[in-house]
């Protein structure tokens, strides 16, 4: 009777171990799901692949029929899942923390701005000048006035500033000036503008080289003269 009774016991052990673990496969796979939707393959990642591969080896055992082996090593695949929990909680939160901190001292410095700006004065105001006026544009025209000549009104600062330069005013004027030497008061004179170096020049030669007026003569500046 004792002899059956243990062959009894015998078989139905080697029937148990005969079965899939399938109670141990799926809590396995489920604590491994939770710890992966935990953030555990990235906060605790260490625990959560060692969890994996062993899940992964399990399921190969009880592909390959080791059920025996399988039952062994599962539970240490959800021992390892469930650990891999835990740390990936208590790592968010310390994450959590931290941003929390983080956000608090930027609060408190940005605080700190608005005081300091509040108690310091204004910026001084820089202080705009208004643009100096532009000179006035260079006299085209010229109304020669009593006892002037084209020698005196060439000497003029608005005009040459150079009594040399006479022979440019002959030029430019010569439908109404016969002779240099006679113009009249009241006459408006054309004064030529944008003329180049080597026109002046040309100018200060033929003055030069003429007897109309010599160089060096006095230069008479009347009492009154009409610039336009």
């Amino acid at each position: 009777m004792k002899r059956l009774c243990c062959l009894i016991l015998l078989l139905f052990v080697s029937g148990g171990c005969a079965q899939p673990p399938q109670a141990e496969l799926a809590a396995a796979r489920d604590a491994l799901a939770r710890a992966y939707a935990a953030g555990a393959s990235r906060l605790a990642s260490d625990d959560y692949q060692i969890a994996e591969r062993a899940l992964q080896d399990g399921e190969a055992l009880v592909h390959d029929g080791d059920y025996g082996a399988a039952r062994e090593l599962l539970p240490f695949a959800t021992l390892r899942a469930r650990r891999a929990l835990v740390l990936a909680h208590s790592a968010d939160e310390q994450l959590r923390r931290a941003e929390l901190e983080r956000r608090e001292r930027a609060i408190a410095a940005a605080r700190q701005r608005q005081l300091q700006q509040a108690a310091s004065p204004p910026p001084s105001k820089p202080d705009r000048k208004a643009p100096p006026k532009p000179p006035p544009p260079p006299q085209t025209s010229y109304t020669v006035g009593e006892g002037e000549s084209l020698y005196s009104i060439a000497a003029q600062p608005q005009v040459y500033d150079d009594p040399l330069l006479w022979p440019l005013l002959y030029k430019a004027n010569r439908d109404q000036i016969r002779d240099p030497r006679q113009i009249y008061s009241g006459q408006v004179l054309t004064i030529p503008r944008g003329l180049s170096t080597a026109e002046l020049d040309e100018a200060r030669q033929k003055a030069k080289q003429s007897d109309v007026f010599p160089p060096g003569a006095p230069i008479s500046v009347p009492g009154s003269q009409n610039g336009q």
